[in-house]
């Protein structure tokens, strides 16, 4: 239903070329909100006129109405509480919106079919990250940006559109997409996104050993900086409820927050060690999506991917092909092509994450975790998983304990080798 309703909202508005919406604000300077704020206003605005404005008339609305300040006070994170996600959640609602510098510095693209954020509309002065969230009341049109964003689903399900290709997404879905993407979030009030935005030069410089081999992921970051990209996004799953995941998000948000010295160095860090844990864990099952140049190609892909996630315990080829009327050669190929891994492949990444998960944070015995991800025999999980994470489900779990982590924050920010913590970890 929402799905339909946003599609209703894109043909009613014609995805038409907006009108520059710089100098909207009226020569004021500095001018504010909270995130919280706009997320109420917006809401209260669709509730009363039906309508979901674009994020500038929202805030030249706001402007009009008073509802702006130069700048509003912002409640510090308190370091004491126990992470959670409602805390995390209130710690970005908490965040200032500058509306002045997002009017001034977004405008129309060239195609006249999105807008186009540069750094200097969410980026404050000394900032390499920022995080906030994803509105739920805005406007259909797309979007694209100067910078790196990554989007994590913490509450609720919802959808995104490549290139008129809905990706549907659920809790724990990471989605990083690169710089100049047009896309859509379609995000329902029950649901709630964080969206982190990292500078393009600050992802270059602090990631580029991620461009450096030829596995997808290094192809996908290679492409996104250097070459035309033709990978609309990449996505990934992590359990935001565990305790890795969770404080690491906690930290990285509560940092992006702080005004404290070093608090950008701080949060550039977070974001590293944030994405390292998601990409440790996922390094063979991110699912990348390939600019299809068959429209209907592209649509099955994300729908088959979407089956796959939800029957990946069970699924064979055979009765993929048949649900989706191809050849079971073809498909397969498809799958190749477009999301960059064979079906086995998408298949056992999916189950290594969920093991991943079990052996995280849960003290189920082996045996039960290998049966849970749809493995008969537990020698056959144990093999697989040791061959793709060169560890045993054993020492995995060994290693994903606070200690583990407490460990890897702090060499992250001393500039130690991974191979070194683990061998401290061993010792």
């Amino acid at each position: 239903m929402f799905a339909k309703y946003l599609y209703m909202c894109i043909i009613l508005r014609g995805i038409k070329s907006l009108s520059p919406i710089g100098g909207i604000i009226h020569g004021k300077n500095n001018l504010q909100t909270t995130v919280k704020q706009l997320e109420e206003f917006l809401s209260a605005y669709y509730r009363k006129t039906g309508v979901r404005p674009t994020l500038g008339e929202a805030l030249d609305m706001m402007e009009k109405d008073n509802l702006l300040s130069a700048p509003p006070a912002v409640a510090a994170a308190d370091s004491k509480v126990q992470h959670t996600v409602e805390e995390i959640c209130d710690i970005i609602d908490s965040q200032p919106v500058n509306a002045t510098a997002f009017l001034q510095n977004t405008s129309p693209s060239e195609s006249g079919t999105s807008h186009v954020s540069s750094e200097d509309a969410v980026f404050a002065p000394g900032r390499d990250v920022t995080v906030t969230r994803v509105f739920s009341y805005l406007s259909a049109d797309a979007a694209e940006y100067d910078y790196f964003t990554i989007a994590v689903v913490l509450k609720g399900e919802c959808e995104f559109f490549f290139a008129g290709t809905p990706i549907p997404v659920g809790v724990g879905s990471v989605i990083i997409i690169p710089p100049h993407t047009a896309h859509i979030k379609a995000v329902p009030s029950d649901a709630y996104v964080l969206a982190l935005h990292m500078r393009r030069s600050t992802f270059d410089a602090q990631f580029g050993d991620l461009m450096t081999s030829s596995d997808k992921m290094s192809i996908f970051f290679r492409e996104s900086m250097y070459g035309e990209n033709e990978m609309n996004y990449m996505s990934m799953t992590a359990n935001v409820e565990s305790g890795n995941v969770l404080t690491t998000l906690h930290e990285l948000v509560k940092e992006c927050a702080s005004k404290a010295p070093f608090a950008n160095l701080t949060s550039v860090c977070w974001t590293k060690i944030f994405l390292a844990t998601v990409f440790r864990t996922q390094a063979g099952s991110a699912a990348v999506l390939r600019a299809a140049r068959d429209e209907s190609t592209r649509a099955d892909c994300g729908a088959i991917l979407q089956y796959i996630q939800q029957n990946y315990r069970t699924v064979r080829l055979s009765t993929l092909a048949r649900a989706f009327h191809y050849n079971e050669t073809y498909l397969s190929r498809m799958l190749q092509n477009y999301m960059g891994m064979s079906f086995t492949e998408i298949v056992r990444g999916i189950k290594m994450t969920r093991a991943e998960e079990y052996l995280s944070t849960s003290t189920l015995r082996i045996h039960d975790i290998s049966a849970l991800v749809g493995y008969d025999s537990v020698d056959h999980f144990s093999r697989t998983f040791k061959s793709t994470h060169n560890m045993s489900p054993q020492a995995y779990r060994r290693l994903t304990t606070k200690r583990g982590l407490r460990t890897l924050a702090a060499s992250a920010v001393k500039g130690e080798s991974a191979e070194k913590n683990a061998k401290t970890e061993k010792e």
